[in-house]
């Protein structure tokens, strides 16, 4: 089996979920068209939330324990040892799965009491919903461990592909079916039966049969359990206290904030550092080589997450507009929308960062320096949320504004337990990198401000604003005196080939 490197898997990354993103943004524009912000919207976006905490949790603890072990085992050649582990894992997570399905089914009614601030009539709705949600519930971990399987064996683009699979089937089910009840629910759950088939049938010579789920390799790895679960619960609890004080706005704001969201996150999910990061941690023994590729990977995430923060501030409103102002969906959902992606555009950077960091304290084991990362953030996204709307009285600016904040505390909270481990990243050159970039962006900044004077449309805006941004960083790169400088070359240099799968 050809294994992939780490620059390919970012290029497939960029490529499939480039096709992923964009059949899930056509989904939300006619989603958006259709039926606008308001109260069904609102429930479906606040059940996308719960089954974050319930279930994506869930998939991440079980990538976690497992990635590790089956990289060890494949890279030391241990092909039937490599079986063994995968399909235990398998069994494990469907037992796991049917269990957690079983459960939302029994207490649909309660989970739906969780929103405290919405009204009795989207509290109805949430429950109904919930029981559509019941086979993506129980193949959606099943399907991450199956991609956590063949990014073990360095075969990335896979799971790409699943997961643009995913999203283009939800995506026709709405745009074929957009007229039958609960569309939205279920159309999610035929996504992920689809993805689940397609990678079933690319890894079913590791998990087929499926073996003993508590096997010694199996039950070794649960001890790290608890504290995972905890760590990934609070991390989807972390974005669940966002909907949960914008309930309390009016109809129609979670879904605002929940496209502010999906915006802000384009980018970051493309490259898809999450995936292909640990795989190659994983492979290094020694500390130094781990070290010295966070600090290229720090220095390339400052340079693109400037510079994508920057085009929210200045053309989040066009870029808004652009994609979802039409049919139902009115200039004052825009207006909404563009409020709350201004104020979020500042999770970019440590959103970025924070999944690599993720990955190290995973190899090291030590889940506990993450678990207490993420309640520090938990707690000043709490405390800022409720200063900024109950006191404040900011909306859906203010809950976006406390979100931004806490991922900063996390991300300096998270650079300081890298220090207590041994991982002395070389921050006095990231603060000169980032102070070179921010005089350049300074410039660009003023210059987008006069743009609209020119153009009137969001497309003629946002392409200004993009290029005028793009040449500002390029030419900031490549007359830098650093090793930056032969960075943003060698990036260059690999993307002139078209090196994209």
């Amino acid at each position: 089996m050809k294994q992939e490197s780490f620059h390919k898997s970012i290029n497939a990354s960029i490529f499939w979920r480039g096709l992923a993103r964009l059949s899930g943004l056509t989904k939300h524009i006619i989603i958006a068209a259709m039926i606008g912000l308001n109260a069904q919207l609102d429930v479906f976006f606040m059940a996308t939330v719960l089954l974050g905490i319930l279930v994506f949790s869930w998939g991440e603890i079980a990538d976690v324990m497992s990635v590790p072990h089956m990289v060890k085992t494949w890279k030391n050649g241990q092909k039937e040892e490599f079986k063994k582990i995968a399909s235990g894992y398998m069994s494990f997570i469907f037992l796991g799965s049917l269990l957690l399905a079983f459960m939302v089914y029994l207490f649909s009614h309660q989970l739906s009491l969780l929103p405290i601030g919405f009204n009795p009539e989207r509290k109805k709705l949430l429950a109904q919903s919930l029981p559509w949600l019941l086979p993506a519930i129980i193949l959606y971990v099943p399907f991450r461990h199956m991609g956590a399987v063949l990014r073990s064996v360095r075969q990335f683009s896979p799971l790409y592909q699943g997961e643009f699979l995913l999203s283009l089937i939800t995506m026709l089910c709405i745009v074929c079916f957009y007229h039958y009840p609960n569309v939205l629910f279920w159309s999610y759950s035929m996504g992920v039966t689809g993805a689940f088939l397609y990678l079933l049938c690319r890894t079913w010579r590791f998990v087929l049969p499926l073996s003993n789920p508590f096997s010694f390799i199996v039950r070794q790895s649960l001890v790290l359990a608890p504290g995972l679960m905890i760590l990934q619960g609070t991390q989807y609890f972390y974005t669940f206290t966002d909907q949960l004080f914008v309930s309390f706005l009016t109809v129609g704001m979670v879904s605002a904030l929940f496209y502010a969201v999906s915006i802000t996150y384009v980018l970051p999910g493309l490259m898809g550092l999450e995936n292909t990061f640990i795989t190659v941690i994983a492979e290094q023994s020694d500390k130094k080589e781990r070290v010295k590729k966070m600090d290229d990977l720090l220095a390339l995430v400052i340079y693109v997450g400037f510079g994508a923060t920057l085009l929210m501030i200045v053309a989040g409103k066009a870029i808004v507009a652009l994609l979802l102002e039409r049919g139902l969906f009115t200039v004052a959902d825009t207006e909404s929308v563009s409020i709350a992606l201004m104020a979020y555009s500042g999770v970019i950077l440590p959103f970025f960062l924070n999944k690599p960091f993720d990955q190290i304290f995973q190899v090291e084991r030590k889940i506990r320096l993450m678990v207490w990362r993420t309640l520090l953030g938990l707690i000043a996204n709490v405390i800022l949320n409720s200063v900024f709307l109950f006191i404040f009285h900011w909306g859906i600016f203010g809950v976006a504004l406390a979100t931004s904040i806490s991922y900063w505390v996390m991300m300096l909270a998270s650079l300081q337990g890298l220090r207590k481990i041994g991982y002395e990243f070389d921050l006095l050159r990231a603060l000169k990198w980032s102070s070179w970039l921010l005089l350049f962006l300074v410039f660009a900044y003023f210059g987008c401000q006069s743009i609209p004077q020119y153009f009137t449309h969001p497309i003629f805006v946002l392409i200004s604003c993009a290029l005028l941004i793009g040449l500002t960083l390029l030419l900031a790169g490549l007359i830098y005196q650093g090793k930056e400088r032969v960075l943003i070359i060698a990036v260059i240099r690999r993307y002139k080939k078209f090196e994209f799968i």
